[in-house]
């Protein structure tokens, strides 16, 4: 039997165009843009969002030294605090998932100062949570 890619299947009508679009990281940019925040910002446009995070805002390290586990904590919480998730809520939602790769587990503590790490890192984006 042949197998048909579903992608083959559609067809622009003449005159028209399909395109292709990746979403990825389309949360990130519309935080950074509603929050004109430049750091965020910077991030989307020249490196990796989620380990500069981590290298910058949450462990103090230098980019190159970046773990993956460190740039998974980043991650973690670039998407919790672009959702207005606490401390208490992003530690609860990360250790729900430790039983997964990279197996990471943080304690309340470590998660309050992540998250008051992120916050100063990324100040402008508690100005667009009545939004």
């Amino acid at each position: 039997m042949k197998k048909i890619s579903v992608r083959s299947q559609f067809i622009a009508s003449p005159g028209n165009v399909l395109i292709q679009w990746d979403f990825a990281k389309a949360e990130s940019w519309i935080v950074a843009y509603l929050a004109d925040d430049p750091n965020m910002k910077h991030s989307l446009l020249h490196g990796d969002l989620h380990a500069d995070t981590a290298a910058d805002a949450l462990f103090h390290v230098s980019k190159e030294n970046v773990t993956k586990v460190m740039r998974y904590t980043g991650k973690r919480y670039n998407h919790a605090s672009g959702y207005r998730m606490g401390f208490k809520k992003s530690m609860q939602v990360i250790n729900a998932e430790s039983d997964k790769p990279p197996y990471l587990v943080v304690s309340l503590q470590e998660s309050k100062s992540f998250n008051l790490a992120w916050h100063s890192y990324y100040p402008n984006v508690k100005n667009v949570w009545w939004i």
